[in-house]
């Protein structure tokens, strides 16, 4: 059985809001939700993860996105 959660904390390394569901729809859904909810303050971070039953916990989506830089040519 796959579990999927979604997961929120409000600074780096601090307590976390989260919540587990069976169905990946639901778990999106609460992702999403939960986006559109909160104002972006620093430190505030979002993610979705997968876990099959004995094996790694997986991640599906996160916000605000990773910023990624300038590439070099």
């Amino acid at each position: 059985m796959t579990l999927y959660r979604v997961r929120m904390e409000f600074r780096p390394d601090g307590p976390q809001v989260f919540g587990e569901w069976e169905k990946e729809t639901s778990a999106a859904e609460v992702f999403r939700k939960w986006i559109g909810g909160r104002p972006l303050h620093p430190g505030l971070r979002i993610w979705r993860t997968a876990q099959e039953e004995d094996g790694p916990e997986v991640e599906l989506d996160v916000w605000p996105p990773p910023m990624s830089g300038p590439t070099m040519s």
